[in-house]
């Protein structure tokens, strides 16, 4: 649960908030400077959850949008942060039940 508005300690800082199983819930209108991720469990019980306008500068990834779920009657806003688009190739190594090797390039 958000109940503020979170604010990034430097423009190129980044916050990311995450749940496993459960969906976030938004109970503030203040600017969110985060990248909110919720995945369920099952692949459905990630989700935001708005009883407030939403207004998030970052990113958001989840199982399921419900938008049915957010504040009616209020402009929501998402907008993307520019520090998440790194200015060098991002190489990721995960490692889990199976290894894998994950190579991230991004251009304009």
């Amino acid at each position: 649960t958000i109940s503020s508005g979170l604010k990034k300690a430097e423009d190129d800082s980044l916050c990311v908030l995450i749940t496993r199983g459960y969906p976030i819930t938004i109970k503030t209108s203040e600017l969110i400077e985060a990248s909110l991720v919720s995945m369920g469990i099952d692949n459905n019980s990630g989700f935001i959850k708005a009883q407030e306008q939403l207004n998030l500068k970052g990113s958001l990834a989840v199982d399921l949008l419900r938008i049915d779920t957010w504040k009616e009657g209020v402009e929501h806003k998402i907008e993307y942060d520019p520090a998440l688009k790194p200015g060098k190739d991002i190489y990721q190594i995960n490692i889990a039940r199976w290894v894998s090797f994950q190579r991230m390039v991004e251009h304009d």
